[in-house]
């Protein structure tokens, strides 16, 4: 009985972490949450797993994740809240993650308004003054061997002008996907900066795709490894969770 009771508990927990994790989506293709706890834990709120399987997920910033699988050990949840629909923790949690982007999905997100503001905020520094980009257009391609291709039309704005650039870079991953390195790059013709220009922008492009530790609003996640197949990037990352987003 005590078994039975528990798996009934799993699957209504099992319906409301998807419901809950659906409402903070724009879309998804699939969502499959499975909840593994012994009765007694469930009436103290206490999960010994999650996991969470998603394909074509599209998050309110119009970004979309190809495939997500999240995996969390022991677990804490307030049960009043989740029984309404909102997965709520009461200690932080850790997590292993990976997430699987196409083509397709890395450009919409290079394009998104979302990313386009976040490089507005952006203060590249030169020796002169600080340089800032607004992206006008870009587009990735991965050929496979571990290589990144990018092309990008953008403004560039300093204290006295604005000017026009297109470069086209290709960065491969590096090191058992632990490093990203820059291999080549070159503007379209008319469509140069000054060399002064061109190493701090190179600069700053090297800083941030070699970045390992990002903020999610209640969510510290490190980047592990970086693998590029054809039409394909894949991400592991480590995650400690205080909250889950709101």
């Amino acid at each position: 009985m005590q078994e039975q009771n528990a798996g009934m508990g799993e699957q209504a927990l099992n319906k409301a972490a998807e419901l809950a994790v659906s409402s903070k989506l724009n879309s998804a293709e699939t969502i499959d949450i499975k909840i593994n706890s012994e009765v007694l834990q469930l009436i103290q709120g206490e999960l010994n797993s999650l996991t969470l399987q998603g394909e074509g997920l599209v998050t309110p910033q119009d970004l979309r994740i190809g495939e997500l699988d999240l995996k969390i050990g022991k677990i804490a949840v307030n049960l009043l809240s989740a029984a309404l629909g909102k997965i709520e923790l009461t200690e932080p949690t850790n997590a292993s993650v990976r997430l699987v982007f196409t083509t397709a999905d890395v450009n919409l997100a290079l394009n998104s308004e979302y990313v386009r503001n976040q490089v507005r905020k952006i203060e590249i520094p030169t020796k002169n003054q600080a340089m800032m980009i607004d992206l006008q257009h870009a587009e990735c391609k991965l050929p496979g061997n571990n290589k990144f291709v990018m092309k990008a039309e953008f403004l560039v704005h300093l204290a006295d002008k604005v000017q026009s650039a297109a470069l086209e870079v290709v960065l491969r991953i590096a090191e058992g996907g632990q490093y990203i390195a820059f291999e080549q790059g070159y503007y379209f013709e008319g469509k140069d900066l000054p060399l002064e220009l061109t190493a701090a922008l190179l600069m700053m492009i090297s800083k941030l795709v070699n970045l390992r530790d990002f903020q999610y609003e209640d969510i510290a996640l490190h980047l592990k490894q970086v693998d590029v197949e054809i039409d394909k990037i894949t991400l592991w990352l480590n995650a400690l969770i205080s909250q889950i987003p709101s």
